[in-house]
């Protein structure tokens, strides 16, 4: 019989840090990070990691372990995701993932390509090239991958030519061979989906909150130590709006709109995610009907 364990998905700012925590004490759980954004130092305030009274609520696990410019990947993530699992349910516990991150999401229970991890220098060599210059490459070595790509694709034309550069076959080969590394788990779905108009509330209370907390000076302190160009990774979050504020380039206030939307989005894309993903996953609308649900679901036997 496989191990349980829950998968609580939800955008950003749709309350699953408190859920989680509630899950964690109702029912024997601790709890493990699946969102990309919260494996790093030296910034909780702009990844709304959970406080220091939310952390002493529950176990948690995979929060805050990576200095800002360390480079992760999803299967260093599942590499360490499977011995916390593993871990927790050797100790008789119920492992509970949280997060919004898809890629991360997915490989828990789909697994990653055997594809061999990228080259750095070549992809670095790929990324001076134009897109022209790719393709033209492309077309010489794989050119039924080529003619599939479209106009000014460059991270499927250098990811395409990358693989066949560096593995000698084709990214459809690798692509062709069954997934690896999966979790063996009864995963069972939980999502948080609030209505548009709260959530869009809560994001916007959010971004007025992290600037009170201090997020301008946060940044400040990155910058200081590690410098613009180590942290471009963090554009994603909305790290180079406040850079722009700190530059003068723009106000505060303006700062907070545009931080605001871009979570916003990021939102949006992640509730389409889970939609098209996750379809019939149990959506948490009432506590105590989640709770009746996974005490059905964990004496189930898969």
């Amino acid at each position: 019989m496989k191990p349980k364990a829950i998968l609580l998905l939800g955008p950003t700012a749709s309350g699953k840090t408190a859920l989680a925590i509630e899950l964690a004490n109702k029912f024997n759980g601790e709890i493990i990070n699946a969102d990309s954004r919260q494996f790093y130092k030296k910034m909780p305030i702009i990844t709304a990691m959970p406080d220091d009274e939310e952390f002493a609520q529950a176990t948690h696990h995979l929060f805050d372990i990576l200095e800002p410019d360390d480079n992760f990947s999803a299967a260093k993530y599942i590499n360490l995701a499977k011995q916390v699992a593993q871990d927790i349910t050797n100790r008789g516990k119920l492992p509970i993932f949280v997060g919004g991150t898809g890629l991360y999401i997915k490989a828990l229970e789909d697994g990653l390509s055997p594809s061999p991890r990228p080259d750095a220098e070549l992809v670095e060599q790929l990324n001076l090239l134009s897109f022209d210059e790719l393709i033209s490459q492309l077309n010489e070595l794989d050119p039924d991958v080529a003619k599939n790509i479209k106009l000014n694709d460059r991270y499927r034309a250098i990811v395409a030519l990358r693989t066949i550069k560096q593995t000698g076959k084709s990214i459809t080969y690798w692509q062709s061979l069954p997934n690896t590394d999966m979790l063996d788990y009864d995963f069972i779905h939980l999502s948080l989906n609030p209505e548009r108009e709260v959530l869009y509330s809560r994001i916007n209370k959010r971004a007025d909150k992290m600037v009170d907390l201090g997020v301008i000076d946060e940044v400040k302190a990155l910058l200081d130590e590690y410098g613009e160009d180590k942290l471009n990774s963090l554009t994603s979050i909305g790290f180079d709006i406040f850079v722009d504020a700190l530059k003068d380039n723009i106000e505060t206030d303006k700062a907070i709109e545009l931080f605001a939307q871009k979570q916003r989005n990021y939102a949006k894309r992640q509730v389409t995610w889970m939609r098209n993903q996750y379809p019939n996953e149990h959506t948490c609308d009432d506590l105590n009907v989640t709770f009746e649900f996974l005490e059905r679901r964990l004496k189930q036997e898969v």
